[in-house]
């Protein structure tokens, strides 16, 4: 359910996490690393499975070979570098929770009723 519909989780600050854009960006960010070796991606772990994109330029992973609870890495087509963000997947959705808790708070659905979920 979670990849499908998320209620306000993931649907502010343009993350595309639904479960098509799972099923694609990891693809998606390897053929890009491929086709453009100066752009700024890093090369994937074999194992990686990216789990959200924001603005098509940053990405968060997890490594399916790790623990039951994965930790979550960052990287973006900057700097080429896979940052460990998170300890957890656990860790990681709380933090979605606070955030989308402060969007609501701070009226970004008013402005966006929708959200901003590409």
């Amino acid at each position: 359910m979670m990849g499908h519909d998320s209620g306000r989780l993931l649907t502010h600050d343009h993350y595309a996490a639904t479960y098509s854009h799972v099923l694609d960006m990891t693809t998606q960010c390897r053929e890009d690393r491929d086709k453009f070796p100066d752009c700024g991606l890093p090369t994937l772990p074999p194992d990686a499975l990216v789990i959200v994109g924001r603005l098509g330029e940053q990405f968060m992973m997890i490594r399916c070979s790790a623990s039951d609870d994965s930790p979550v890495w960052y990287f973006n087509e900057y700097d080429g570098e896979i940052k460990q963000s998170f300890g957890s997947v656990l860790d990681w959705l709380d933090s979605l929770a606070d955030e989308a808790e402060n969007a609501i708070a701070n009226g970004y659905y008013k402005r966006f009723p929708n959200g901003t979920r590409p």
